[in-house]
């Protein structure tokens, strides 16, 4: 606890700025105690450190490049073969900083987040003493512009809380809470995870009625602020400068949630536990300044005025039910979500006006657990479907600037301004994780698809752990597929946990991927060919 209080106040000396210091000598200038009472502040941390690696075996298929861009699906050696492989790191700390019994602040900071090991020697660039990356002797920490694309330490999170009479209120920047099965919002936080989402939120929770009831605002972007490469243009506190390209996002949640000591109380009194709940979300944007954010910092010294707005006139709504039922060794979940979305004018040229584009989008998953062996056996069996759209690609992450799919395509634009006008593919978080290979590695997350996907797992010892599981997806939309065939393959995935003393954990995961029709080259005739992968982990954790 010692060395946890000595990193946190080290940590803090090292963000907060010498400028906040008064000049007296006395340290940062003291509150007015309104409230009385002692502002004593302890630190509480939590984290883990991880290194991970991975060897890929054919993960482009061997199936040829996609029609529009001529690239494969995914990378491959530039001096031939089929074997990619890598090893990153991250430490990540969360730091609760608690003052009295009501109010805390919390910090998320990530360290070396996704660095590959060995990718920032001395001699990248080169230097007087390493003038080649063969030739050095020492990693150099990551500078963005100069070895890397981002800093060696990142604040991810930075907000308060204080508990009042009538609930919680929350207020900065926050990661998104996870809900239900997590097909919205991913999964609760994994050693493994390679997804943020902090959000910009105020935020209010309280209890009705023994339910959750929660409602926030989050400011999901905002356009042309007064900030400058010289210094803001305004003194003192930079402003944003036009509030009607703000993008808003306001939400609610309404439910009853059962956590797992509560679960386990009411399964040892031989009752039922049924957990439940919505969370609804819309998101408005009236005009926007498509200039602002594509040709980024740059623009922030340039000058705007209405005729570089767009009148965007976006709306988005979700709705999301989730139901869970505990009755003895059987779990049964749902999650269901559904999306509509219009978008007035999509052009991102203010000279020009688009037809307007629109969204019906949903998903869906289902799963059935039964507990053989109470705390060492599982067995599990897990549907999902995620709508699609009839154009050509998935549509998940398609390249910057392509603006229509050809058919072949496993991934591109879902509309077309000439002649479609809706996108409704469905797209899971891709935090949601289903796989090893196919919709984590090649594709980034779960669309367009039906999934059947039992799975089995056992806990050997309290130190040991592993699973077993298969998945088969097909598509709803064949024409997306690159052939027009709706099945995409099946995939077996191993994987082994071994904790053998407090603070340590180490994984392996193999992941075998049978590619099937769907995934094929659509004009030479070449199937697509198994792919493989094996990863690894090891952390410390907090």
């Amino acid at each position: 606890m010692v060395a946890r209080v000595a990193l946190a106040a080290a940590l803090l000396v090292l963000i907060l700025p010498a400028s906040g210091a008064a000049q007296d000598g006395g340290g940062l200038r003291p509150l007015p105690d309104h409230a009385g009472g002692d502002r004593k502040a302890t630190f509480v941390a939590h984290g883990y450190f991880r290194t991970r690696g991975a060897l890929l075996h054919n993960l482009d298929l061997d199936r040829g490049p996609t029609p529009t861009t001529g690239e494969t699906i995914y990378p491959v050696p530039p001096g031939g073969g089929q074997v990619l492989g890598s090893a990153d790191a991250r430490l990540r700390l969360d730091l609760g900083i608690h003052v009295g019994d009501l109010a805390r602040a919390h910090l998320r900071v990530d360290v070396l987040d996704g660095l590959v090991l060995g990718s920032t020697p001395e001699g990248f660039p080169p230097t007087r003493w390493s003038q080649t990356g063969w030739a050095s002797a020492r990693q150099l920490p990551p500078t963005p512009g100069l070895n890397s694309f981002v800093a060696s330490i990142r604040v991810k999170e930075a907000y308060g809380e204080v508990l009042t009479p009538v609930g919680t209120i929350a207020f900065g920047r926050m990661e998104l809470p996870a809900w239900g099965l997590g097909i919205v919002t991913g999964e609760d936080e994994d050693l493994d995870d390679d997804w943020d989402d902090p959000v910009d939120r105020l935020a209010f929770a309280t209890s009705l009625a023994d339910h959750l009831l929660a409602v926030s605002v989050d400011i999901s972007a905002a356009g042309p602020t007064s900030a400058h490469s010289q210094g803001a243009s305004t003194p003192g506190q930079a402003v944003d400068l036009e509030l009607a390209d703000n993008a808003y996002t306001v939400s609610a949640a309404f439910g009853r949630i059962h956590d797992d000591a509560a679960i386990r109380r009411r399964r040892a009194a031989g009752k039922a536990t049924v957990s439940y709940g919505t969370y609804v979300t819309w998101r408005f944007q009236r005009a926007d300044f498509p200039a602002f954010y594509l040709d980024g910092l740059a623009a922030e010294d340039a000058a705007f005025d209405d005729e570089d707005s767009v009148a965007r006139e976006l709306h988005a709504v979700m709705a999301d039910g989730w139901m869970r039922l505990h009755a003895g060794p059987v779990r049964l979940e749902l999650e269901v979500a559904y999306l509509w979305s219009r978008v007035g004018d999509p052009s991102v040229d203010p000279s020009v006006s688009l037809p307007t584009l629109t969204a019906s989008q949903f998903g869906g998953m289902f799963e059935a657990e039964v507990e053989p062996v109470r705390d060492r056996l599982f067995v599990q069996l897990g549907l999902g479907l995620a709508s699609g759209d009839s154009a050509p690609g998935l549509g998940v992450a398609p390249p910057v600037g392509q603006v229509t799919g050809t058919a072949g395509d496993l991934d591109a634009p879902q509309f077309d301004l000439g002649s479609d006008l809706s996108l409704n593919n469905f797209r899971f978080h891709p935090g949601y994780r289903v796989d090893l290979i196919f919709w984590r590695s090649i594709v980034g997350a779960v669309t367009d698809a039906f999934l059947v996907r039992p799975e089995l797992r056992f806990h050997a010892t309290p130190a040991l752990s592993g699973e077993v599981s298969v998945l088969l997806s097909t598509a709803v939309e064949p024409t997306s597929t690159p052939t027009g065939h709706p099945f995409y393959g099946g995939e077996i995935d191993l994987g082994v946990w071994w904790a053998p003393v407090a603070g340590f954990e180490a994984r392996m995961q193999y992941g075998l991927f049978l590619p099937g029709p769907a995934l094929n080259h659509p004009d030479e005739g070449w199937a697509a060919k198994p792919a493989q992968a094996f990863r690894g982990t090891l952390a410390v954790v907090w």
